[in-house]
């Protein structure tokens, strides 16, 4: 799921005392309008299906603000403080893990049978990790 939007998208509440970096990754559609207030962007990597993902540096924030152009296409938004790491986790609801973005915003495409088993795990250049394949064996 991606949210297709125009705005922004603010994050608050940071500590104003403390000298604290934070980082701002986002994957966005190619061809949107989207830019970090106060950040400098760190580098952009290619995804999947015209993806793309951006991190920006953002010095000592009192809020983050994400600005959002028109018919622009924004996706898996995560702002964390310089020194930490996040993984990001998305689910199919009652199957299991559909991704996985790791420390370093590299995703992993989970994808499962009819009978909602994990059948294939993807890189986030569409390369096949995983695969595995179930056989029935017969009672006697």
């Amino acid at each position: 799921m991606h949210f297709s939007t125009a705005g922004s998208i603010e994050f608050s509440d940071f500590e104003s005392d403390e000298d604290v970096n934070y980082i701002v990754s986002y994957w966005y559609k190619l061809g949107s309008s989207i830019s970090v207030t106060g950040g400098s962007e760190l580098n952009t990597t290619p995804g999947l299906n015209g993806w793309l993902c951006a991190t920006a540096l953002v010095d000592n924030p009192t809020s983050l603000i994400i600005n959002v152009g028109a018919g622009s296409d924004i996706d898996n938004v995560r702002a964390y403080p310089e020194q930490a790491q996040m993984v990001t986790y998305t689910h199919y609801p009652g199957v299991g893990i559909s991704s996985v973005s790791d420390q370093n915003n590299m995703t992993s495409y989970y994808k499962y049978d009819a009978f909602d088993r994990l059948i294939s795990i993807f890189d986030s250049k569409g390369n096949m990790l995983k695969s595995y394949e179930y056989y029935y064996k017969n009672k006697p």
